[in-house]
């Protein structure tokens, strides 16, 4: 099989892209000939030529914020790369196309002109998913976009796959959860110079509570430090780490209110963006997550393959993938002082710990290894390419093609402009992928 891997990001800050590593060093160790494309060469670019896999680079400004000028620049980068994408598929003999979001506009186009079929991998909600084109594109819409370009949904949980079915034949959705490469998350734990309690200089018997992710809504970190005070008032070992970057000035605000209020400054400690997460995950004593959704919430697994008790507030996508009192702890949603009993409980006692801890690790190989994620993979693929009907999206490549190129003309004329031309050209896009509905 040869495959076209999309990559959303180039330096694995974003928990989309380690995915798509973990599950392309699976299907090369599988035979899969997979050749790659990034925005630019980063982390992931370093991995993939360890891997022996070949890239190609172009640009797309995937994660830039979303105001018009950005959605204009993303839209403009993505005519430009439906070009490369094209080239690539017809020149390296493409099969299938694999989009890790769907975000991925321009790999859709140029699928269609070639006739190869085209996966899109979704991670989230389809209202989250859907936000990279609103609001010149209304959720029908969206979902009408993914049905006509791809030739089939991947989701990453059931949680997901019932998101996307509300607006998306469910025939037309497979799940698949996403795997961890458990013996590289172990490598990568033990690489260590100093231990974790010195370098922050913790307290030798300081008892640590973990968060993991980006500070966002959707990570809630302002009900992490709530859950530590909770615990702080019955346990005056504990200290809370987060690690993770700042992403929105909202939570991040509401995050440091809460620590300001409650005094929680000397307890709980913001890391900032690390490339040490397993080692931080295998010094903590237990890694909670207060997420209001996830896709399916790869931190906690991969806590859960290096033997660390996970407490989990039991959102979308997560609640699936742990079973409470077995390899790991579930309060409701939104539960603090559920939480706070949770992670006192695991504290307090190790033995209990140690029993949820080795259950998460049989958890993690049984289902969510890299060789399961790639082989299930590799036949949805097979399905796509076995039942690919060439004709059915190329009366839509004229339509699609022509705008994005529109776009990428305009862009080049309104770089240094404000106003009235980018908001019509944009609102002009709305209308004509609308036009895919009908």
């Amino acid at each position: 099989m040869r495959l076209l891997q999309i990559f959303h990001g180039s330096n694995l800050a974003n928990g989309v892209d380690r995915v798509t590593l973990t599950l392309t060093e699976g299907l090369v160790a599988a035979g899969v000939q997979v050749h790659a494309l990034l925005p630019d060469r980063g982390v992931v670019g370093d991995e993939l030529d360890r891997l022996g896999v070949a890239v190609t680079y172009a640009p797309l400004s995937c994660c830039e914020p979303l105001v018009p000028r950005a959605r204009l620049k993303f839209f403009a980068a993505a005519a430009r790369r439906s070009k490369v994408i094209a080239q690539l598929i017809d020149q390296l003999q493409i099969e299938v196309v694999h989009a890790n979001t769907g975000h991925m506009l321009d790999a859709a186009v140029a699928a269609a002109m070639q006739s190869v079929p085209l996966i899109w991998h979704l991670h989230s909600p389809i209202e989250i998913d859907h936000a990279r084109y609103t609001p010149h594109l209304d959720l029908p819409g969206y979902a009408a976009l993914l049905q006509t370009l791809g030739s089939r949904v991947i989701a990453v949980s059931n949680d997901m796959a019932d998101s996307f079915a509300a607006c998306l034949p469910r025939e037309h959705i497979d799940v698949l959860f996403s795997g961890v490469d458990i013996a590289d998350l172990t490598l990568r734990a033990g690489r260590s110079e100093r231990p974790l309690r010195d370098e922050l200089e913790l307290p030798a018997d300081a008892q640590l509570v973990l968060g993991v992710g980006r500070i966002s809504a959707q990570k809630d970190f302002a009900s992490f430090a709530r859950v530590a005070s909770h615990v702080l008032k019955s346990n005056p070992r504990a200290y809370f780490l987060i690690a993770g970057p700042p992403e929105e000035p909202g939570a991040l605000a509401a995050l440091e209110r809460e620590i300001e209020e409650k005094a929680l400054g000397a307890r709980v400690r913001l890391l900032g963006a690390r490339n040490d997460i397993p080692r931080l995950v295998r010094a903590s004593d237990v890694v909670l997550s207060t997420a209001a959704f996830e896709g399916q919430g790869m931190s906690s697994i991969e806590a859960m393959a290096l033997r660390r008790p996970v407490v989990a507030m039991a959102c979308v996508g997560l609640r699936e993938c742990i079973t409470h009192e077995t390899d790991g702890l579930l309060v409701p949603l939104g539960g603090e002082l559920a939480a706070a009993e949770a992670v006192n409980r695991v504290l307090s006692e190790p033995d209990f710990a140690r029993r949820i801890g080795a259950q998460a690790l049989l958890t993690v190989q049984r289902r969510f290894s890299r060789e399961a994620f790639a082989q299930r993979f590799i036949e949805i693929a097979r399905k796509c390419i076995d039942s690919h009907r060439a004709d059915e999206r190329r009366s839509l490549v004229p339509l699609v093609g022509a705008l994005m190129q529109q776009i990428a003309e305009a862009e080049a004329r309104v770089l240094a402009a404000e106003g009235r031309g980018r908001r019509g050209l944009l609102a002009r896009l709305g209308g004509r992928l609308g036009a895919l509905r009908t």
